[in-house]
């Protein structure tokens, strides 16, 4: 694919049943045991210019580190997707600013909706909480964003709830 042509990756995936067919709106990726090579070839999928996804889904991959860090680097330069879930993985920190940057310096960024169940949030410092406010902040098509299950304490919610208040302000 290298070429651009992603075609074989596609029906494959969706032989599979990870995807919706060769135009490829839906990639549910969930369970997957993805690793860095995997990770490596979603993100040069994302980056192609003939890449229609709508939603990804990579719950579940015990992503962290690297591979999520790239990954989130790699939304940067996607503008088809709404909506991406990435719930149950221990996304660290740095992935966190990678995506809020991806998500604010990309005007044409298209992501509405934002799934961050159980990453792990809520036992960082508050720069993983400063993330998630920048995010909320500088994104300006992000309509829905789910943190449910990261133990998140007051000052994290004071935080989020601040910057949202001045995005509108």
């Amino acid at each position: 694919y290298r070429s651009g042509n992603v075609a074989p990756i596609l029906a494959a995936l969706a032989v599979h049943g990870y995807c919706d067919g060769l135009s490829a709106r839906t990639l549910n990726l969930t369970k997957q045991s993805m690793g860095l090579r995997a990770v490596a070839h979603l993100c040069a999928y994302l980056s192609a210019q003939t890449c229609q996804l709508r939603i990804l889904d990579v719950s579940e991959n015990d992503l962290r580190g690297t591979a999520a860090e790239t990954l989130c680097e790699a939304i940067a330069s996607n503008t088809s997707l709404d909506k991406l879930v990435m719930s149950w993985n221990l996304v660290p920190e740095r992935a966190l600013w990678s995506l809020a940057k991806s998500l604010s310096a990309n005007h044409h960024n298209n992501i509405r909706e934002l799934v961050l169940c159980n990453v792990g949030i809520g036992m960082m410092p508050e720069d993983g909480t400063r993330a998630i406010a920048h995010m909320v902040s500088k994104s300006p098509n992000l309509r829905a964003l789910d943190l449910s299950g990261n133990e998140l304490r007051n000052i994290h919610a004071q935080a989020i709830a601040a910057a949202l208040v001045a995005s509108y302000a």
